[in-house]
């Protein structure tokens, strides 16, 4: 039970925290055509044309093994290493402030699109958030997972 309430708040935080932005990204895309990350149409044909077992392969990469890796990286390794370097130059309460900002924001820019990272940014900030107040990857892990199974869920339907 130690960090239960964590877990629940990181997969019900998870499934939920993109919906709104989600849809923002994709009405501004669709009224500036020239902004919508053309990745995203590349997947979404994907999952139109292929056959279900590359969609489950697909699924299951970035389902469980992107999100996995990514939070690895990003509220792991990137992390304590930007946090260490903060708290060499401020004390460690505004190096921990920093970090969380930059990471938070990195990860939403290296999505690429523009359009795409602004509609990442909540989620980003929830999983930088997540990993802020339990100081474990672990509920970061799920949330980013939660995530993207809501998202490529709707993609598939």
């Amino acid at each position: 039970m130690k960090h239960r309430e964590h877990y629940i708040t990181a997969f019900l935080g998870g499934l939920t925290i993109s919906l709104l932005p989600t849809w923002i990204v994709t009405q501004l895309a669709k009224k500036y055509p020239s902004w919508a990350p053309e990745d995203l149409g590349a997947v979404a044909h994907f999952l139109e044309t292929s056959p279900w077992q590359l969609q489950a392969m697909f699924f299951l990469a970035v389902v469980v093994v992107l999100p996995v890796l990514e939070e690895i990286l990003f509220r792991g390794v990137l992390w304590s290493f930007v946090e260490w370097l903060a708290s060499r130059v401020v004390n460690p309460e505004i190096a921990l402030q920093i970090t969380f900002a930059f990471i938070s924001i990195l990860f939403a820019a290296m999505h690429g699109n523009v359009l795409h990272a602004v509609g990442l940014l909540p989620l980003s900030v929830f999983l930088g958030w997540l990993r802020l107040k339990t100081d474990d990857v672990g509920p970061s892990v799920v949330a980013h997972v939660s995530n993207n199974a809501m998202a490529v869920s709707l993609m598939m339907i």
